[in-house]
């Protein structure tokens, strides 16, 4: 017998199911009732809702319904065995690679697809995926197409139409695979004895007593939406067999029995009334498609309703109908119950509402239109927050609980969502959540290791992909001696790019012992027993056959850390190269990569264990012993292994009543919730499109019971809508991030507002029912309480119960206040110390409110308090005060030039920071002959290419050929200057040095005294650097550079430099020349690449270098105003009587010109606003004044 169970809400449906139990287990205690279920999340809701009624749930057994028939079936038939997914997928790769190998005509289209892969690897992989493909159609064709393998199995060709050649080769390979009888055939088994066929023929072939006997008295199949042709004709026999009920979710009353009203049975089918024609005959077949019918059922609800009207089609079952209105006798029904009334009783829509018509909002539904999507993430949990504090102060009696909300998202987009939900309501809003799709990843760091370890062997092995591995917190927790950020800061520096030795090299231009892991751990493997570039020693180490390593010292108490490292990183790839090449049956790779991973993999606590127990048994299910494969490459065994791992992923679920209820549409489908959240509801999104398969012959003509891909998510979106007791909130992301251009919402929602005007107005819809947040979290409309900006326009509904978000608010409103209060009078900058200008009690007030943190005092300084800033800090401030100051407070090293990209790739080029380096040693080294210098130039490339830092073959020479080119300019221009050679020039050491420095001459630093904060004391700065090169009579000193002309910023150097030593009672010339060697647009032209310092006095330069230190440590240099924007006010390029500000504004705006705000610590340095007009004068006369003749303002 054939019950079926029904209604529009899931819990009812709990009630006829725990009553059947209940019987059940008092007739037998010891009895395991079965309960098929589609997920875990359904079966946890099941047993929660049955401990409910009964006390407890116990021995109650929930399978899936293919696993569990294929269990029944090897139980009923021994010999008899359902061929899953998993070993579909390798018979057809297997039968695939055999055809292929011979040249049979029918699988000419696949030869094709294949040809364009060179790699015989890539080929294999890609036959593999192909056959993943199509086992998944045949396994959709044996449920929904069984006529068409009937076809085929009598040799037949079905009526395909334009499908004709994919139909042509998918026929013969199924013929290659199975018998008449729908058996694989024996020559793609191991062993004889069992027959493998597809689930239906195996049901068919099944004898029915010894079916029954296995199963049982009673099964019960719960909570599945809809099911295939065959799935509901295998119900139709076992409901013959067993007492079988099934319990589903109906949108509607279907049949004449459904509805109580006579008047309203019109037009409908009753129970057991059969169709006069075949199913076959019509795409609908049941006419769910008719115009009188309800809006909502025609848009979404084909796919459960047309499931139902097949069960009554193609079995003989009972009814047993549990239909809820919620409308019906409620005195104040809401707007989602006029809805989901409508929807039961397929009521034709009302008409749309006139203006100020409709029913009065009750807040039952809502349109959320979000900025972005963590924004969308935060307006729900504000929403959350409001809700639970609304219920709160209602007093009612059933409480609204977390656990009694949900947050449900599309199941394309949960990747994209889940990082967002889980760091703003359960870290930013401290609201518990329990999410339901939970992967391995998201359990434990174990199954990322998993992952990494599984693809380095298909890899590159490029720098990231195995430092991935090396650094993983699951692959190094087990080495004592292990310091992942300084694993990851060798390996930046040892010039890793990628491939494991020179064996990845072969056939390539690429030195065999440059760019790859193996050099890396030569070098730093040598690094421990010989001296490097830190001691100041540069010594190749040459090797057979002509290779050549430079060692690379570290510290010698890292000695232990480095020997971890070489020892895992070996091990490591030693594995990973040999699994590469390696061509295994699938049971030999089973066994190679669960020792593989569990070798590196090192579980810290019970939750790591679970899951690495989970990846290793996933693994280990990779061969079948009765499918007869042969060996695959190891990108054919990735990829079933992955698969597998993500199959035992899909089979957990964390359903339970402990918080926000978070998950995916279809892994929490049809659960009630008294409120419900949707997001990710754009247009593009959601429903998924359809997507034209090329080899899908289901394609030709739909047919009863089929869903696609938009009908499924379609149909989602009705079971949501059942789902909400109370409210529902549907969120999309409104808001193109990269263009802020206006984004749709889905065509569902569209869809459902224009239903939702047979109730409310356009108006109410629009104004009322949908609220658009603004972009910022900050903004006064959410602050209803704080003054509010004049003529905004505020929903009642946008509250935020963020604290930063108010501070922020709050922070603003204060400052639109007082620029009330002071009537148009101008106030401090952004950033000034506007605080200290007001009252103290207002202060003190303001400083609580804002939670202002006061730092504590220093101690008083005494005379001996001193500080060391490097020279170039002071450059960098010149440059860009901004960036400066911040390099300066961060403590961020201050080198010659901005820091090298951390470069991932094989150098094709040098950076510009290395080329320039390069051409300024050789120039120096030269000593101004451009034959030796050309000969220190090839030294030192060498040096850079053994470092991974210059580039090789092809390149090499473009490189080499340019850098010669620019020292030759260089020789040439300083000759024309009067530099012929550089004997007796001299770099000067201020300060300490490091020991292996290479200057010429060493003097004590520049030691300032400027006023401390608060000007009571005086504070002593120590300037260290190097300055120079610089000439024997201190007169002139020269930069090479790589750019094509010379800046006013590349003087700043030399020009600081002479006034340091001026400063320091060295005796300078009364004109000091800085040169700037290289520009190839400055030519022969020497007033372009010179400029004169007219030099100051002792005491005039050290008052100079005071103030520049001063302005450096006084904290207020949080402005544009870049030495571009300087050299722009001096030189007035721009409209007659711009302001200086106006200048400064005009550059910090213009996106396309560059300037040295752009690069240093401060990421948005063009959103700071430039000084007033007259303290850019103060400022540029303090600062530039001195050295106004970097600008060259005569050579115009």
């Amino acid at each position: 017998m054939l019950r079926l169970h029904y209604s529009n809400r899931l819990e009812e449906l709990v009630p006829p199911l725990a009553d059947e139990i209940e019987q059940a287990q008092r007739r037998d205690p010891l009895a395991r009732v079965t309960i098929v279920v589609p997920n875990r999340a359904i079966e946890e809701f099941l047993k929660l809702r049955v401990a409910e009624r009964l006390g407890v749930a116990a021995n109650l057994g929930f399978p899936f319904l293919r696993s569990y028939l294929a269990r029944v079936l090897a139980q009923a038939e021994p010999d008899l065995r359902v061929l899953e997914a998993e070993e579909l997928e390798l018979a057809i790769f297997e039968c695939l690679r055999r055809q292929l190998a011979g040249r049979a005509i029918s699988f000419e289209p696949v030869r094709r697809y294949l040809a364009d892969f060179d790699d015989s690897g890539e080929r294999e992989l890609r036959l593999f995926e192909l056959g993943v493909r199509v086992a998944r159609l045949f396994r959709e064709y044996s449920i929904s197409r069984p006529a068409l393998l009937s076809a085929w199995r009598r040799a037949r060709a079905a009526e395909v139409g334009d499908f004709a050649e994919a139909e042509r080769w998918q026929r013969a390979l199924y013929g290659e695979l199975f018998g008449g009888d729908g058996a694989l055939r024996a020559e793609w088994l191991s062993a004889g004895g069992r027959r493998w066929m597809l689930l239906p023929d195996a049901i068919a072939a099944a004898d029915s007593n010894r079916l029954a006997s296995t199963i049982g008295g009673t099964l019960h199949v719960f909570g599945l939406s809809y099911v295939g042709l065959e799935f509901i004709k295998i119900f139709g026999r076992l409901g013959k067999l067993v007492e079988l009920h099934i319990y589903t979710l109906n949108p509607c009353a279907e049949f004449w029995e459904d509805v109580a009203n006579v008047e309203a049975r019109a037009g409908l089918v009753r129970h057991g009334a059969k169709l006069a024609g075949a199913l076959e005959d019509a795409e609908d077949p049941f006419a769910l498609g008719a115009a009188a019918d309800n809006l909502a059922l025609q848009f979404w609800g084909r796919p459960g309703r047309e499931y139902i009207r097949l069960l009554n089609e193609l079995t003989d079952c009972d009814f047993d109908s549990r239909f809820v209105d919620p409308a019906a006798g409620a005195p104040r029904p809401t707007l989602l119950w006029h809805l989901q009334s409508s929807i039961m009783n397929r009521r034709a829509d009302p008409s749309p509402r006139s203006s100020g018509a409709g029913i009065a909002d009750d807040k039952s539904i809502r349109f959320l239109a979000c900025p972005g999507i963590r924004r969308e993430v935060e307006i729900v949990s504000n929403a959350i927050c409001q809700l639970l504090g609304e219920d709160e102060a209602s007093g009612r009696a059933d409480r609204l609980r977390v656990h009694h909300v949900a947050v449900l998202i599309p199941d394309g987009q949960t990747e994209t969502y889940m990082p967002h939900i889980e760091t703003v309501l359960a870290e930013q809003y401290r609201i518990p959540i329990n999410v339901v799709n939970v992967r391995f990843n998201a359990q434990s760091r174990v199954g990322e290791a998993v992952e990494l370890l599984l693809g380095l062997p298909d890899g590159r092995f490029s720098r990231d992909e195995v430092l991935h591995v090396l650094t993983h917190p699951a692959v190094s927790a087990g080495i004592a001696a292990a310091d992942p950020e300084q694993w990851r800061a060798w390996c930046r520096s040892l010039g890793i790019v990628f491939g494991a030795d020179a064996r990845d090299f072969e056939n390539t231009y690429l030195p065999p012992y440059l760019f790859n892991w193996d050099q890396a751990l030569k070098r730093l493997a040598l690094g421990i027993f010989m001296a490097g570039e830190p001691s100041g020693v540069v010594e190749i180490f040459r090797a057979p056959p002509e290779h050549e390593y430079l060692p690379y010292e570290t510290a010698p108490d890292t000695v232990q850390s480095v020997a971890a490292m070489l020892s895992l990183a070996r091990r490591i790839l030693a594995d990973a190269v040999s699994i590469r090449s390696a061509r295994l049956e699938l049971g030999e790779w089973a066994e190679l990569l669960a020792e593989y991973v569990g070798a590196y993999v090192h579980p810290e606590d019970a939750a790591d264990e679970a899951v690495l127990d989970e990846c290793l048994s996933a693994l280990a299910s990779l061969g079948s012993a009765d499918l007869r494969v042969g060996k695959v490459p190891y990108r054919v065994a990735r990829e079933i292994a992955l698969a597998r791992v993500a199959g035992a992923e899909s089979r957990h679920g964390r359903y339970a009543e402990r918080g926000v209820v978070v998950g995916s549409l279809s892994a929490l489908r049809s659960i009630p919730f008294r409120v419900v959240f949707m997001l990710g509801l754009g247009e593009s999104l959601f429903p998924e499109r359809d997507r034209r398969d090329p080899l899908d012959l289901r394609l030709v003509r739909r047919r009863a019971g089929d869903v696609s891909a938009a009908e499924r998510d379609r149909y989602l979106f009705l079971e949501t809508i059942l789902a909400a007791r109370e409210r529902i909130f549907f969120s999309w992301v409104s808001r193109d991030p990269q263009t802020g251009d206006s984004l749709e919402p889905s065509p569902l929602l569209r869809e459902l507002q224009f239903i939702l005007r047979g109730w409310v107005d356009e108006q109410t819809l629009s104004d009322v029912m949908t609220v658009k947040h603004p972009v910022s979290p900050y903004d006064l409309r959410y602050f209803p309480d704080l003054p509010q900006e004049d003529g905004a326009k505020r929903h009642p509904e946008m509250l935020s119960f963020d604290p930063d978000a108010r501070r922020g608010a709050r922070m603003a409103a204060l400052r639109r206040d007082l620029q009330r209060k002071c009537e148009g009078a101008k106030l401090p900058a952004r950033g000034a110390a506007l605080l200290g200008k007001l009252a103290d009690g207002v202060q003190d007030e303001l400083k609580q409110a804002l939670r202002v943190i006061e730092p504590s005092r220093p101690e008083p300084l005494d005379d001996d308090a001193e500080i060391s800033l490097p020279l170039a800090a002071l450059v960098r401030f010149l440059e860009c005060p901004l960036q400066g100051a911040a390099r300066y407070a961060l403590g961020i090293a201050d080198e010659d030039g901005d820091a090298e990209a951390d470069e991932e790739d094989e150098p094709l080029e040098e950076s510009a920071l290395a080329r320039t380096m390069l051409v300024r040693e050789a120039f120096w080294l030269g000593r101004g002959d451009l034959n030796d210098a050309h000969a220190r130039y090839n030294e030192l490339f060498r040096i850079s290419q053994l470092r991974g830092a210059a580039p090789v073959g092809p390149f090499e020479e473009v490189a080499r050929e340019t850098d010669q080119r620019k020292l030759e300019l260089c020789v040439e221009q300083a000759r024309r200057i009067g530099i012929a050679n550089l004997e007796g020039w001299q770099k000067i050491q201020l300060g300490s040095a490091s020991e292996f420095a290479r200057v010429d001459h060493k003097m004590d630093a520049l030691v300032l005294e400027i006023p401390a904060r608060g000007g009571k004391v005086r504070r002593r700065v120590k300037l260290n650097g190097i300055v120079g090169p610089i000439s024997p009579r201190l007169d002139c000193s020269f930069l090479c550079i790589s750019r094509k002309e010379a800046l006013a910023r590349n003087f700043l150097g030399g020009f600081l430099g002479a006034l340091v030593l001026c400063a320091a009672g060295k005796e300078m010339a009364s004109v000091f020349t800085g040169a700037v060697l290289g520009g190839e647009e400055d030519g022969e032209d020497d007033r372009k690449f010179t400029r004169k310092l007219q030099m100051p006095t002792r005491n005039e330069a050290c008052k100079y270098l005071s103030g520049l230190v001063e302005d450096l440590l006084s904290g207020n240099n949080h402005y544009f105003l870049p030495i571009e924007a300087v050299e722009a006010i001096v030189r007035g390029k721009t409209s007659d009587g711009q302001a200086p500000a106006d200048i400064a504004r005009t550059m910090r705006d213009n996106q396309w010109a560059g300037c040295s705000s752009d690069h240093g610590p401060v990421r948005n340095a063009r959103k700071f606003d430039p000084p007033g007009n007259d303290e850019i004068k103060a400022i540029i006369e303090r600062r530039f004044g001195p050295i106004r003749s970097i600008f060259n303002l005569t050579k115009e």
